[in-house]
C-alpha cells in the first residue's frame, strides 16, 4: 500500500470511529468509552497485539459497571470497541487509566471517555499527568509534535512491550 493510500486508509478509519462515537452520545447515553491500540507504525497489529487488546477489553469491563457493548470490529488503525454506559463518566476514565497502567505493555492501550455534555475526559481533568514517551520520561504528546525521536526506534519500543507481555503469561494477569 502507498503512503497516500495508508494515510487514507487510516482517516477514514478514524472519521468512522468518531462518526460512531457520535452517533452513541446523540442516542442519549451519558459517556461513551473507546478501547483501541495506540501502535506507532503503519503496522496496527504485530504479532501479540490482539491478545494485548483482547486482556485490556476484559479488564475494563470488569473494571466499569453498568455498561453497554456498543460496537467492536477491525479497521486500519486495529481492534476496536464502544461501551456505553449511564454511570459517571469520571469513573469510567478513571477506570480505563487504571487499566492503562496495569502492565508495561498496557500503556499501549488507549481508552477514551467521551461525555455527551462537554466531549472528552482528558488526564489532565482529574489531575491525571499526560502519558509519558515510549523511550523517555517526557509527555508523549510533546515528543511527538517535536519530534525527538526517530520513528523506527519508538515502533521498535512499542513491539518490546507487546513482546515482554506475551512473555509475561498474559492468562494469569487478573488486574
Amino acid at each position: 500500500m502507498s503512503c497516500a493510500a495508508l494515510q487514507t486508509s487510516l482517516l477514514d478509519a478514524r472519521e468512522a470511529r468518531q462518526d460512531s462515537i457520535d452517533q452513541a452520545l446523540a442516542a442519549g447515553r451519558a459517556w461513551v468509552a473507546s478501547l483501541s491500540l495506540a501502535l506507532p507504525g503503519a503496522e496496527k497489529t504485530p504479532p501479540g497485539a490482539d491478545a494485548l487488546f483482547s486482556w485490556g477489553r476484559a479488564r475494563l469491563q470488569e473494571r466499569i459497571r453498568d455498561f453497554a457493548l456498543l460496537a467492536t470490529w477491525d479497521d486500519a488503525l486495529g481492534p476496536w470497541l464502544v461501551l456505553g454506559g449511564s454511570e459517571d463518566p469520571v469513573s469510567a476514565k478513571r477506570a480505563g487509566v487504571a487499566v492503562e497502567n496495569l502492565h508495561p505493555a498496557a500503556r499501549l492501550l488507549d481508552v477514551d471517555v467521551y461525555r455527551a455534555s462537554s466531549g472528552p475526559l482528558g488526564r489532565a481533568s482529574l489531575g491525571l499527568e499526560e502519558r509519558s514517551c515510549l523511550l523517555c520520561r517526557r509527555p508523549a504528546r510533546t515528543c511527538i509534535r517535536l519530534q525527538r525521536h526517530e520513528p523506527g526506534d519508538i515502533i521498535r519500543a512499542a513491539h518490546a512491550l507487546i513482546t515482554c507481555f506475551g512473555n509475561s503469561a498474559p492468562g494469569r494477569l487478573s488486574g
